[in-house]
């Protein structure tokens, strides 16, 4: 638990945008990015890796999602 809190804490200056697939996230975040001089994270580049370091026993939604063909997605 511990390292839960300082893993949330390490992140807590970052601003998560979340939505459905083109929705505008990216857009958005790119003006917020160029408006308050920002750094843009890009997860979409790095989500496999994301993805690889779930835990399935604490991530189980995760790993079905990323067993899933693009179809069943």
């Amino acid at each position: 638990m511990q390292a839960h809190r300082a893993h949330k804490e390490a992140l807590a200056h970052v601003l998560w945008l979340g939505g459905t697939p083109c929705s505008g996230k990216t857009s958005v975040a790119g003006r917020l990015a160029d408006r308050f001089a920002l750094r843009l994270y890009h997860y979409d580049r790095h989500e496999r890796a994301h993805a690889a370091l779930g835990r399935p026993a604490r991530h189980p939604a995760m790993r079905e999602y990323v067993a899933m063909t693009m179809d069943q997605r």
